[in-house]
């Protein structure tokens, strides 16, 4: 992640930071003095022809974290649905502070993250397109109901794209 006038930066990356932070509303208010400036990842790809197949990715509480970004990042992406129960939530790339009498150790956020959409990750999470929560057999090990959503709703799609 890099500042919005970072060098590094190619011309069609800065004009896409642009437009987005021209847009941008974050649910939080970010004191300058508190923190730098903003810094932004930009992913990119190309058209690939066999890339526009349907993607299902299954998600529930256990994303956490770097899953957390994965998923914002597919979220919303042509062919591409998120199904089962929202992420847990977490970018704030904690640090561990040891406290000094006791050892007892602390980990701290150190930055704040922020989606898309303007929400943070942090207490939010990323919610799924189709919400399926798991049943009582599920944690018995016995069915998984957002697997086999996730395999009808991909027959069902076959079905309509043939």
């Amino acid at each position: 992640m890099y500042r919005a006038n970072d060098q590094l930066w190619p011309e069609r990356e800065k004009q896409a930071i642009q437009s987005f932070a021209a847009s941008f509303e974050p649910e939080r208010v970010i004191s300058d003095e508190k923190y730098s400036e903003w810094h932004y990842l930009v992913l990119k790809g190309s058209a690939r022809e066999d890339l526009g197949k349907p993607i299902v990715v299954l998600m529930d509480q256990k994303c956490f974290s770097a899953t957390d970004i994965f998923l914002s990042a597919l979220k919303g992406l042509p062919n591409v649905t998120l199904i089962g129960t929202a992420s847990s939530g977490g970018s704030s790339f904690t640090q561990t502070v040891e406290l000094g009498y006791s050892g007892i150790e602390l980990r701290l956020g150190s930055m704040i993250s922020f989606q898309s959409d303007g929400r943070l990750y942090d207490t939010n999470g990323v919610q799924p397109d189709i919400h399926v929560e798991p049943n009582a057999d599920y944690f018995l090990g016995k069915s998984d109901p957002q697997l086999d959503f996730a395999i009808g709703f991909l027959k069902q799609i076959n079905l309509t794209i043939n």
